[in-house]
């Protein structure tokens, strides 16, 4: 079933009533009221205007949101297709398509006839019309199946008019033909893989510039998806699987330029490029795995009969607005000489400093780490082994980094200072962060 100038002619009053009735807020329907309605249109004649007017129906072509509020317009028809038993629907923006698998053919007629008149009367609820010269029907069946259509044929009519059958469509890409063969797909696809290929053949070429990766690239990108997409869901014989992977290896040898006489496994291993069945296989294999991932997708398979429980992912992947920055440490500035100092020299100075301190005096390293419920600090006073501790503390909401280092260095002052032997005895705190030193040169005294 095709529908009339769909974007053109829905209606905005039924836009808004659907989306009213799916429970959307006021606001968004506000929105998409003035979206709709707040466009002029006028009329020239010899360069002139003749005067300006206010569109009630259709949605504006090339937007975002047109494909949506046309999308929900629909929406009730998948309802009302739903209820009708017997019966599969697609619906693909102003595409729909129906079909029964029913082993009677009468109650298939009857079942299709229904779904027919139900399309045509909620298209024209919303302003829009079937059109009897794009709706065609077909009758797939295999040479038993029309035997039987010989006997009972199916007749459908729409709007009163009656149907023409057709021996071929095309439903979202795919080829169906009556008797389920793929040969005029083949022929079909033989053609538009030879025009791609002269295409990617001349591109290849020395006067068009590509080498052979570009070439390979273009075969994946542009004819592979070509021949699997369909070919997946094809009845094909041995020889069809023949005439594909004969494209394929016409492809192979666009990209290496090895001629015709080139073994198969040489042309392959050159080639760098999978067989037909084994893209087709793990297309097939991604298509069944996905219901077990993707709710959607399970309800999908639970539609046409194969229903699938969904296993929870394995890895929970938070969106970005809920991550949270770990450290907000700013990274330190590069050395304007370009020669780094050695580790030794900044090890030795260090040696130096403390080897100069009074006697008595303690030096004391922090470390810190959190998470949102718990900081961990750390304190390591070397040749006191009393005094390296790690202490735990639970936190009713997330801190930042800096105020756990802020704490491990609150907690070495508080354990150095009553460890130290005499008033004249030096204590040395020393942090990795250099957040923590910033905050700490802001204050003045503590008390």
């Amino acid at each position: 079933m095709d529908v009339h100038k769909a974007y053109d002619e829905v209606s905005h009053s039924a836009i808004l009533a659907i989306m009213r009735c799916v429970g959307l807020p006021e606001r968004v329907c506000t929105f998409v009221h003035r979206f709709l309605t707040q466009r002029t249109f006028a009329i020239r004649v010899a360069g002139n205007a003749t005067g300006t007017f206010n569109s009630k129906r259709g949605v504006p072509q090339g937007s975002v949101l047109a494909p949506l509020l046309f999308n929900l317009a629909m929406l009730p028809l998948g309802w009302a297709l739903a209820a009708i038993s017997d019966v599969y629907y697609i619906i693909y923006a102003d595409d729909i398509t129906a079909w029964s698998v029913h082993n009677d053919l009468q109650r298939q007629e009857s079942a299709l006839q229904e779904a027919l008149n139900t399309a045509d009367e909620w298209c024209r609820c919303i302003g829009l019309t079937l059109s009897t010269d794009k709706t065609l029907y077909m009758s797939v069946a295999n040479s038993w199946g029309r035997r039987r259509l010989v006997n009972t044929p199916i007749q459908l009519t729409l709007s009163g008019r009656p149907l023409t059958p057709a021996l071929q469509l095309r439903i979202l890409g795919v080829v169906i033909t009556a008797n389920g063969s793929a040969k005029a797909w083949i022929r079909e696809i033989k053609q538009q893989a030879h025009q791609v290929l002269h295409l990617i053949r001349r591109i290849s070429s020395k006067a068009g510039g590509a080498r052979t990766k570009i070439a390979r690239l273009l075969v994946r990108a542009v004819l592979q998806p070509r021949l699997i997409y369909s070919a997946q869901f094809q009845h094909l014989t041995v020889r069809d699987w023949a005439r594909l992977e004969c494209i394929n290896r016409e492809a192979m040898r666009v990209v290496t330029g090895l001629p015709r006489c080139t073994p198969i496994p040489i042309l392959q291993e050159e080639a760098q490029l999978n067989t037909i069945d084994e893209l087709i296989y793990q297309r097939r294999q991604a298509r069944e795995l996905k219901p077990s991932f993707l709710p959607p997708a399970a309800d999908l398979a639970a539609y046409m009969g194969n229903p699938v429980s969904v296993s929870p992912p394995s890895i929970v992947s938070l969106p970005p607005w809920d991550h949270r920055q770990l450290t907000d440490n700013k990274p330190i500035g590069r050395l304007r000489n370009p020669v780094p100092r050695p580790t030794s020299t900044f090890r030795r100075h260090i040696e130096e400093a403390d080897a100069a301190l009074p006697t008595g005096s303690l030096v004391a390293y922090t470390d810190a780490s959190c998470t949102d419920t718990q900081v961990v600090t750390s304190i390591v006073v070397p040749g006191h082994q009393n005094l390296c501790v790690n202490r735990l503390y639970l936190l009713r909401a997330p801190v930042p980094s800096v105020s756990a280092e802020l704490l491990a260095i609150r907690d070495a002052t508080k354990l150095v200072s009553a460890a130290s032997a005499s008033s004249s005895s030096f204590t040395i705190i020393r942090t990795d962060s250099t957040s923590a030193i910033k905050e700490l040169r802001k204050v003045i005294y503590s008390v």
